[in-house]
């Protein structure tokens, strides 16, 4: 899979992506400590083109309810009244930027951690190694955590969506 970009891959749901990182991430070999190197860099790499594709995969959408109004107009002019709803709330700031709440996230968890690694490195005599561990790990599994939560828009959007969408004359049921 080499040359692989962002844009060459179609991606309809969150476990498309997982199972895409899985089948790329065997593809690799860890033949010598040389290789590890140069391995440790692919992974890195690799994990960022799985950040960018989770993402960018599907987001979010307002359920409607069958109300009079949904029925008149029907479901294409439904999807695209919310299409128009969903970009009116982007071109007026209600979308919160998602990599860079990822990126918040990460920093957070690995302040966090790394903290508590520190305790730790302290009673164990290994105060750098367990600063850098728990540091490592935290925002690791923040990063992770932030990643999968990156598709649910945050309350301010769907406010804004579901206001739109009430002006038009439907009335929304939830976000899935």
């Amino acid at each position: 899979m080499p040359g692989l970009k962002c844009s060459d891959i179609c991606i309809e749901s969150k476990d498309e992506c997982v199972s895409l990182f899985r089948i790329y991430k065997s593809k690799m070999t860890l033949p010598g400590r040389d290789e590890q190197v140069k391995s440790g860099k692919k992974k890195y790499c690799i994990l960022i083109v799985f950040a960018v594709t989770i993402l960018s995969c599907a987001q979010q959408r307002p359920v409607l309810y069958p109300n009079e109004h949904l029925k008149q107009v029907g479901k294409e002019t439904a999807d695209a009244d919310i299409e128009a709803c969903l970009q009116m709330a982007a071109d007026y700031g209600a979308k919160e930027d998602r990599a860079a709440k990822v990126a918040k996230d990460t920093a957070k968890g690995a302040a966090v951690a790394g903290a508590a690694g520190t305790a730790v490195g302290a009673v164990t005599g290994n105060l750098g190694v367990g600063a850098a561990a728990g540091a490592a790990g935290g925002g690791a599994s923040s990063m992770t955590r932030s990643i999968i939560d990156s598709d649910k828009p945050g309350p301010v959007f769907k406010k804004f969506v579901d206001q739109c969408l009430r002006d038009k004359g439907y009335q929304t049921i939830g976000w899935r």
